[in-house]
């Protein structure tokens, strides 16, 4: 063959260059969702959105976890076992940053499995380890919450405030996060310290068993939120998560029975996912006067499309905001 047998039109030599340039979408990548629990279910919302955009790409989901309250050494545990599947990106809901740092996430990245947190964030000593965080501001969360406590009582109050477990909510960013929104809201002073229970700053004072821990058990929840309602120094409860109306009829039920002879009735204002038709209805029936809502699904949907770019070479943005919602019964 002579040399002009091996000579490409440079038009078709241009075409062929930007086709090379361009990457090649991956196909049937599997990518691993890790929520606090199997059981929560706000993170089983999440893994449905994420289940059903990976579907649509021809991709595969795997929802890892245990069952049973959150803890961050079956977190760690589940992680190890399930990246020995060679994933190509996991969305991880943060339960204890130090010991997740400390235990498992070099592994991840050892293996060059790409992560991005979503919910709740590494602290951010940490957060080179992941390429992003999707989500609402945790923050901002307790300061909703504090804002709808200030528009019932402006001139403050005596104030019980409700988290997850006793050792797991002290290591959790997200719970940490919203309950020193609420202090800070309330106290006025942005730098009130993490963890600080309210001593009169702004007006606000804690009750001596603020916060109540839950164990993330909505059983022992809805019992703390009755003796709560029982103590007639308390004006308002803040349960920074969904525990005491998971199951929104027993909550109605005990509710209905303690009320029946109070004259004076706390406020409750709780963080959810959705809010479902049964929530609305407490909150109808001035049984809860506020919630502050996250869009789980959604948090999801954006976790598995933003692993996926990152598996195609992508760049995606280091945070992705989330708005909450506020709404509140009437006075």
């Amino acid at each position: 063959m002579g040399a002009y047998g091996m000579q490409v039109p440079i038009a078709r030599l241009a075409l062929l260059l930007v086709m090379a340039a361009v990457p090649v979408s991956a196909q049937d990548m599997v990518f691993g969702f890790a929520g606090k629990s199997l059981d929560d279910v706000n993170f089983l919302t999440a893994f449905q959105g994420f289940e059903d955009e990976a579907k649509k790409n021809g991709d595969r989901a795997i929802n890892i976890g245990e069952k049973g309250p959150e803890h961050f050494r079956k977190q760690s545990e589940s992680l190890a076992t399930a990246i020995t599947q060679n994933l190509d990106g996991i969305a991880l809901s943060v339960t204890n940053s130090d010991w997740l740092v400390g235990e498992i996430i070099p592994a991840v990245a050892a293996k060059n499995i790409p992560v991005i947190t979503f919910d709740s964030d590494f602290e951010p000593k940490h957060s080179r380890f992941r390429k992003s965080f999707i989500g609402p501001d945790n923050v901002e969360i307790g300061r909703d919450m504090a804002k709808l406590a200030k528009q019932f009582l402006p001139k403050g109050g005596t104030l019980s405030l409700m988290t997850g477990g006793q050792h797991v909510a002290r290591q959790n960013p997200n719970l940490i996060d919203r309950m020193s929104g609420v202090r800070q809201e309330l106290s006025g002073n942005s730098a009130h310290p993490k963890n600080q229970p309210l001593h009169g700053e702004g007006g606000w004072t804690e009750t001596v068993d603020s916060p109540w821990y839950t164990n993330d058990e909505e059983k022992l929840a809805i019992k703390q939120v009755k003796m709560t309602v029982l103590n007639p120094k308390v004006d308002v409860m803040i349960s920074v998560g969904h525990w005491p109306v998971v199951d929104e009829a027993a909550y109605r039920a005990m509710m209905t029975s303690a009320l029946a002879n109070l004259k004076k009735k706390p406020i409750i204002i709780v963080a959810v996912g959705a809010i479902s038709p049964e929530k609305k209805m407490l909150m109808d029936d001035k049984l809860i006067h506020g919630y502050v809502s996250l869009n789980f699904d959604q948090m999801g949907r954006l976790s598995y499309q933003n692993l996926r770019k990152l598996a195609n070479g992508e760049k995606i943005p280091a945070r992705i905001s989330q708005e909450n919602i506020v709404v509140r019964s009437s006075q």
